[in-house]
């Protein structure tokens, strides 16, 4: 009897232990798990991917805008020195392409600059003949912390 008792004493508190753990584990990150460290690196990343695949003839100047807006260093330059001729072709090609991100995952990082690796896709309905059409796209993305923002100084499509 006095062993019965011990070990219904002993299961009690094992299940009171377990749930004082997994009240404290749960009110701790009570909305999932803790976000990354570099949370910052991967929205800024994500949005310049929905900005480089959501493009619309319609719209073009603003998207232009977006991207610019986004952009700084070598990228800055780049795609600025591009950019009425980028818009030219989309309007010329009619096109309407909306993206969205698959996947996006830090490769390096640290306090002011990141390396974000983005994979995505688009569909795009054009003047020659795209209707819908799935597109995919992996890119390499150089972030730049810049005052309070973050901005993008690089990208490369990688196969």
């Amino acid at each position: 009897m006095r062993a019965t008792v011990t070990i219904v004493s002993l299961a009690a508190m094992a299940v009171a232990l377990s749930a004082t753990v997994t009240v404290a584990v749960l009110g701790h990150h009570p909305d999932g798990p803790a976000p990354s460290p570099h949370e910052d690196y991967l929205q800024a990343a994500r949005q310049v991917v929905l900005d480089l695949t959501t493009v619309s003839a319609a719209t073009v100047d603003e998207d232009v805008e977006r991207i610019s807006s986004a952009a700084t260093g070598s990228f800055a330059a780049e795609f600025g020195s591009r950019a009425e001729d980028f818009a030219a072709v989309v309007r010329e090609a009619a096109v309407d392409a909306t993206g969205s991100v698959t996947e996006a995952g830090v490769e390096t990082a640290n306090d002011d600059t990141a390396t974000v690796l983005v994979a995505a896709t688009s569909t795009v309905t054009n003047a020659s003949g795209a209707v819908a059409e799935p597109r995919t796209w992996r890119m390499r993305l150089g972030l730049v912390r810049e005052d309070d923002r973050i901005a993008v100084a690089s990208v490369e499509f990688v196969p």
